[in-house]
């Protein structure tokens, strides 16, 4: 394993020993929360770092003057991420929890975000295991995904009649039947988020 990434390494492989979490009453979350702070990041807000929600979402900063910090749910409880962070290098990374008592993810609204650390607990194997966004959906699972979304828009679009009070709302939903914790690849994939980290230390220092 690589070791040149700091705090935030530290941080992941700690969360790779847990048992499983499911995510009633934000138990998973919390549980994140305070390994964070164990590890000495102090929580701060949007405000304090002048940073906006929708850059958050879309994944756009990679950088900060500040450091040793986290934001908990910055874009709210419903949106991605669970926790931006930045380390002691100044880094910034995205943290989104997933807990499910099988072993595979069900997205709702959302999808992956390349550049996301996710944080799968597994009531399955009743373990926790890390992956990026990247590996999570190919190419072709992400474009067939985008796709239904815009037949399904473009479907319901000329039916909206705001002249009426019943107003349909659909909410989007992915189900994953792929195993995580299970997965064949399970290992490469968390090798792969070492080295997302240990890659933005280099940067670092380049």
């Amino acid at each position: 394993m690589f070791n040149n990434g700091g705090n935030m390494y530290r941080t992941i492989n700690k969360i790779r020993t847990l048992s499983h979490t499911s995510n009633q009453h934000g138990k998973h979350e919390k549980q994140i929360e305070a390994i964070l702070k164990g590890n000495g990041y102090e929580e701060t807000t949007i405000k304090e770092l002048n940073f906006e929600k929708q850059s958050i979402k879309e994944t756009k900063y990679d950088k900060s003057n500040n450091k040793m910090w986290y934001i908990s749910q910055p874009c709210g409880s419903q949106s991605f991420p669970d926790f931006i962070v930045g380390d002691k290098f100044g880094n910034v990374f995205y943290l989104e929890c997933k807990s499910n008592k099988k072993d595979h993810i069900v997205w709702n609204s959302g999808m992956p975000k390349n550049k996301g650390i996710y944080i799968f607990s597994s009531g399955k194997h009743n373990k926790q295991t890390i992956i990026m966004g990247s590996d999570l959906w190919t190419k072709e699972e992400m474009e067939l995904q985008l796709k239904i979304r815009k037949l399904i828009e473009e479907t319901y679009r000329p039916l909206k009649n705001t002249d009426h009070k019943v107003e349909y709302y659909g909410r989007h939903m992915h189900v994953d039947k792929s195993p995580v914790f299970g997965h064949e690849n399970r290992t490469k994939r968390e090798s792969n988020v070492y080295k997302f980290i240990t890659e933005k230390r280099k940067c670092q220092n380049s």
